[in-house]
């Protein structure tokens, strides 16, 4: 498979969501990071750190639903009647 049709397989949009989401998950890394760092965890409520996981995983598998259960032929097929309209008059 060419890089630009695996491209258009996943919406660009949910692809720098679960990348962004990724990287928010070690510690540390940014300010961004959920964690300052590994130790950055309630002694008495470590099961909090996992909460925000959790979030991002709800979130990521409804963003990606449509992924599962659409019929994707025929989705491809009218993006890609719009892109050759789009393409033949640029905005």
């Amino acid at each position: 498979m060419e890089p630009v049709a695996a491209f258009e397989l996943l919406p660009s949009e949910m692809w720098y969501h679960t990348l962004a989401a990724i990287i928010r998950l070690f510690p540390g890394i940014g300010p961004d990071s959920y964690c300052k760092d590994f130790g950055d965890a309630p002694a008495l409520a470590l099961e909090v750190i996992s909460t925000n996981r959790l979030k991002i995983s709800r979130s990521c598998s409804f963003r990606s639903r449509s992924l599962v259960v659409i019929d994707w032929n025929a989705n491809r097929e009218v993006h890609s009647a719009i892109r050759d309209v789009l393409d033949r008059h640029p905005a």
